[in-house]
């Protein structure tokens, strides 16, 4: 099967920095595109490497069989009434279809073996071949809505040794009616909270699940030929709503009122959420969706989650400066449950349980939000203090200093508070501070070794006996000034233009700097590929996609930066050859609020090369370095840049000025895109 060559698009929204103006712009964006693997090869599964070259040798074997017989019927034919050549004929013409039989057979032991072993081992890959039109991965129906509608959840779909005592989490692109899918069980007018009580009986205090808007099952057995009612059992949950501004409901917390799975082998549980649920505005969520429900599975083990959770990393970190724009980031070793780390700074809130302690005094007002797949929460403070990169507000830490005294500083401490233990290990009692999916509270010093919780002796206030045992604890200091430079993409993996990309590879994209990571969901990717190819994922769910970022160090310069990992559906599914142009919107901005940097990213004429992006300015804005980057002209009017390492004919060519095609905007840069891969698919015939 001939590979496609895949395409590299670069495309960003105009935009200055340092000390030129900002004004508001279309919302451009940067991107990559890449071709899928097909055949043999690539990181597909063992077994389906296997079951092909089998099926290629039974293949072979059966065309030799077949042109057994057909000899022996053309020497029956000639054989004009010659006894020897009829014999002859007779006896090829009966070996070739034992051959035959043979073949057939053993074809199809070898499917029955390779489909046993799939399904005991729960791979579900296509493995039978098939139309370009059917689905024989594991797609799910209304998997489409993930990314679109359905921001994230918890567990993932197909996690795995998830442990029995876990909680679920579901968070959504725009506000949703709790109404919809919460029973005011408490009988308390609030929907989606818990009554005080101690102990906490999660059945009687807490508001619960309506069963058609959200259906938990777990999975008894797979045999289809039972009732289901054999097949799967219900599983009752609490829920939690995290209301954020203007009283808007994004995140549920579905909690078990008994442990998942079973103490005695591994159970699948499949769950569904469903078009009873409305947003905000009454609308049904899944309305305009190919498939009116969006459904995901995941495994637990025979296990309860007893490791408490610990801080990985900050920013700042600890004793360094940082400028007043910074966005305050908290990312923790795992997923953290959402309400006791989300929460409002305010004058008579109720959320303590991160706050920050100023030396000079006076509270910090904002909002402690969960992100990256519920495993780092971000601050960003409510006081105004200008424009960022792209014309939006910008907000910024108090300091105690004049407004024009840049040299002055403010020394911070910020505290998040563990939960108070039940017992003598790390199982807490819920909301009694910051705790993991399953309950456990943070060990803040990271020794495994249960401490337990400080007394408060004032909530908004941090004691000094709070800066110990299994709280964690740190200082920075923020300077009187503003960060004004952009955040640009350094790296990104599969290269420009690579081909033979498997379909699960994975997709990393690396900044430059620490990024703000409620940001990095304002991408897209589009999957493209010949009419024909389009017509057969019309009847498929859309392409999913989600990022998943960490902190790393890179290019052996100081400095951290934000790699995002982009956890997706398989590329190329039932093995069709597509192009794919990732898009990262100007919307996606760093740890100081500016918008992505206009037109640099990682360039090269070379396909599938990845190289490493250095851009660097002296203290007056003038570029002293750039290496390995397109080149933007600061033109508003046509700083949209596409980079490509291979122009088809009857296309520019790139530019080695500037080292990439400029267009006016998105819109132009992808429609080049798929003209070119129209180009290339006709060319392949």
């Amino acid at each position: 099967m001939l590979l496609l060559i895949g395409v590299m698009a670069v495309f960003f929204v105009s935009l200055f920095f340092g000390e030129r103006a900002f004004a508001a712009q279309p919302q451009d964006t940067f991107g990559i595109g890449y071709a899928t693997a097909t055949g043999l090869g690539g990181n597909q599964d063992i077994r389906l490497t296997i079951a092909k070259i089998i099926r290629v040798l039974l293949g072979l074997l059966g065309t030799v069989a077949l042109g057994l017989v057909l000899y022996a019927g053309y020497t029956l034919m000639t054989a004009g009434g010659n006894d020897e050549k009829v014999n002859q004929g007779k006896k090829i013409l009966t070996n070739g279809l034992i051959g035959l039989a043979i073949i057939l057979s053993a074809l199809a032991i070898v499917q029955f073996i390779i489909g046993q072993l799939a399904s005991a081992t729960g791979f579900r890959g296509p493995l039978n071949g098939g139309g370009s039109g059917a689905i024989v991965f594991d797609s799910f129906s209304g998997s489409g809505a993930l990314g679109r509608i359905v921001k994230d959840h918890y567990p993932f779909r197909d996690d795995i040794n998830i442990k029995r005592n876990t909680r679920m989490v579901v968070t959504f692109r725009e506000p949703i009616d709790p109404a919809s899918l919460i029973n005011d069980t408490n009988n308390n007018g609030i929907l989606g909270d818990c009554l005080e009580a101690n102990p906490l009986d999660w059945a009687v205090h807490c508001d619960r699940l309506k069963g058609d808007a959200v259906q938990i099952w777990k999975v008894l057995s797979e045999d289809q030929s039972l009732p289901q009612d054999q097949r799967e059992e219900a599983v009752d949950a609490a829920v939690l709503a995290l209301y954020e501004e203007e009283n808007k409901a994004y995140t549920f917390v579905f909690r078990p009122l008994a442990f998942l799975g079973s103490a005695e082998r591994n159970m699948w549980h499949r769950v569904r959420l469903t078009n009873t649920i409305l947003k905000a505005d009454g609308i049904p969520v899944f309305d305009g969706q190919r498939t009116l429900y969006y459904e995901w599975k995941f495994q637990t083990d025979t296990l309860l989650d007893e490791t408490p959770p610990h801080v990985q990393s900050v920013f700042p970190p600890q004793g360094e400066k940082a400028f007043r724009n910074t966005v305050i980031q908290i990312n923790f070793n795992e997923p953290m449950d959402p309400t006791v780390v989300q929460g409002v700074l305010a004058d008579g809130g109720i959320f303590t349980n991160l706050i920050f302690g100023k030396e000079l005094g006076g509270r910090v007002d904002g909002e402690w939000k969960i992100t990256n797949r519920y495993k780092s929460v971000e601050f960003l403070s409510t006081l105004a203090c200008g424009q960022n990169s792209c014309g939006q507000t910008m907000y910024c830490l108090p300091t105690g200093c004049g407004e024009n005294d840049l040299n002055c500083e403010e020394d911070y401490l910020s505290l998040i508070r563990t939960a108070s233990p039940v017992g003598d290990d790390f199982e807490a009692f819920p909301f009694s501070g910051v705790t993991d999916m399953s309950g456990n509270a943070l060990d803040g010093d990271a020794d495994g070794v249960f401490d337990g919780k400080p007394n408060i002796a004032n909530p908004i206030v941090i004691g000094d006996n709070e800066k110990a045992a299994d709280n964690y604890f740190w200082n920075f200091t923020i300077k009187n000034k503003i960060d004004t430079s952009a955040p640009y993409i350094e790296k990104v993996v599969p290269g420009i233009d690579a081909q033979d990309v498997g379909n699960s590879d994975p997709v990393t994209i690396t900044y430059n700097k620490i990024m703000w990571l409620s940001t990095l969901n304002n991408m897209d990717m589009e999957e493209y590929g010949s009419a024909q190819q389009q017509q057969a994922l019309n009847n498929m769910d859309e392409l999913w996609f989600v990022p998943d970022s960490s902190v790393v160090n890179t290019l052996g310069e100081p400095g951290l930066k934000t790699q995002m990992n982009i956890r997706h559906r398989v590329f190329g599914p039932n093995n069709l050859d597509l192009f794919y142009f990732p898009s990262l919107s100007s919307e996606i901005k760093g740890i100081n609020q500016n918008c992505l940097y206009p037109g640099q990213g990682p360039y090269s004429n070379f396909i599938g090369e990845s190289p490493d992006c250095v851009y660097k300015e002296d203290i007056n804005g003038m570029v002293i370095e750039n290496r390995g980057c397109t080149r933007p002209t600061f033109d508003s009017g046509a700083d949209t840049s596409c980079a490509e390492s291979i122009t088809p004919t009857g296309f520019a060519a790139v530019p080695p000025e500037t080292n990439a095609i400029l267009t006016s905007s998105t819109a132009s840069c992808l429609e080049r895109l798929r003209e070119m891969s129209d180009q290339i698919l006709g060319l392949a015939g």
